[in-house]
């Protein structure tokens, strides 16, 4: 559970990251 959710965030900080 712990994992997905840091895999989520890593994955949602990128696309906030390309987006910028």
């Amino acid at each position: 559970m712990y994992w997905g959710n840091i895999k989520k965030k890593k994955k949602k900080k990128k696309k906030i990251k390309l987006i910028k």
